[in-house]
């Protein structure tokens, strides 16, 4: 294994550990605010903290790939949104899980829209991750269904957003690629707050402080996963980032979030899924490098 292919996995599981952490965050933070108004907070802060990093390094902004860049950044603001609405609305475990399934939609969409080839197995994995999804939705736990219902759009955003985010990544720096998912994010999350009624009617100090924290938790998560993706493929990525579940679910008991034995084999009928479709393509890369 290559250094830099090691040094990529080790920023992977690092970058699932820290979003456990901030699915945590938002699980608290959203006990006092809303899912949008929390958002809102995290994509001023991740905005603010790419501009200060590009100014004190040097680099400046610049963009090379505009399309892709702005794509990435529109696709991705909005499948945030959608995750942090999710789990404020449902357990932390159950949103992060649902979302998960976007390596998936990942590959579909590559196929669709972007010139892949879909392997063979992406339709019987597809097949199955509905069949989990469906599972952890009816396991009588007592979430709301439109929870986990935007978790899941999530995924599929999330799906678009990421091949947008490797081809971006060709010739885009990993903070200037987050910086366009909070300039995107950041008036989309406000109007959405401010049109639901989702302003806190009186600001406290904890719940903004841990927003706060949540919003530089995420800037690190994002940029050791965005750079990290340069040297590994996204099969072996995604499937790193099914640890991003088990942390979200120890952290979730923690503070005292209890899920249903359905949810587990859900979960586990996704995570198949997910891995056999990720299998197949880390077949056809060693193939092609082969070759």
């Amino acid at each position: 294994m290559l250094k830099q292919e090691r040094n990529g996995l080790m920023a992977m599981v690092a970058s699932a550990l820290l979003f456990a952490v901030t699915t945590t965050l938002v699980r608290i933070a959203s006990n006092s605010l809303s899912g949008l108004f929390v958002s809102t907070i995290r994509f001023a802060v991740g905005g603010a903290a790419a501009i200060a990093w590009l100014r004190l390094s040097g680099r400046g902004f610049r963009v090379v790939n505009k399309k892709d860049w702005l794509l990435r950044g529109l696709y991705g603001s909005v499948s945030m949104t959608c995750t942090y609405m999710a789990i404020a609305w449902t357990s932390g475990g159950r949103s992060t899980m649902l979302s998960n399934t976007y390596p998936i939609f990942v590959a579909l969409f590559g196929s669709l829209f972007f010139g892949s080839k879909l392997l063979p197995t992406a339709i019987p994995a597809l097949a199955l991750c509905t069949v989990g999804s469906v599972v952890i939705l009816n396991d009588g736990a007592g979430y709301s269904l439109l929870g986990d219902g935007l978790a899941l759009v999530a995924a599929m955003l999330a799906g678009m957003a990421v091949n947008h985010l490797k081809r971006a990544r060709t010739t885009e720096d990993p903070v200037s690629l987050y910086l366009s998912a909070c300039l995107f994010g950041l008036p989309v999350a406000a109007a959405l707050a401010v049109g639901s009624g989702g302003l806190p009617a009186r600001l406290t100090l904890v719940p903004i402080l841990l927003s706060v924290l949540l919003g530089l938790v995420v800037f690190a998560a994002q940029i050791l996963m965005t750079w990290a993706y340069k040297y590994v493929s996204a099969a072996r990525g995604s499937r790193i980032f099914y640890l991003e579940t088990v942390f979200a679910v120890g952290f979730g008991a923690l503070i005292g979030e209890r899920l249903k034995p359905a949810f587990f084999l859900g979960a586990a009928i996704i995570m198949g899924a997910l891995w056999l479709d990720g299998a197949a393509q880390d077949r056809k890369a060693a193939k092609a490098a082969a070759q």
